[in-house]
């Protein structure tokens, strides 16, 4: 069984978040707006370069819970994991 919210596009993801209702992993040109206007806060100053690039994002009130805390943590780690190096973990760390 599934807990918690979820939505099958871009917008509804995006509009979960900016409620404070959840975070976004969502490509740049979609959030931009929202990050620019204060709506959303990105928990890490790096984007991945990828063939779609996705940046997480939510509510700043959302910003301080531990489970985004944890969540930032894991995908900092996964990044790290996932390009094979420690320095870019320890930059990332420097940034938040």
């Amino acid at each position: 069984m599934q807990s918690g919210l979820s939505a099958n596009s871009s917008r509804a993801v995006l509009d979960l978040a900016i409620s404070g209702l959840g975070m976004a992993l969502a490509q740049g040109v979609y959030c931009a707006q929202a990050l620019e206007a204060g709506r959303l806060v990105r928990p890490v100053a790096r984007s991945l370069e990828l063939r779609q690039p996705y940046c997480p994002t939510f509510s700043e009130r959302g910003a301080r819970r531990d489970i985004v805390a944890a969540f930032r943590e894991w995908l900092i780690g996964e990044c790290v994991r996932a390009v094979g190096s420690p320095a870019l973990g320890a930059a990332a760390q420097r940034r938040l």
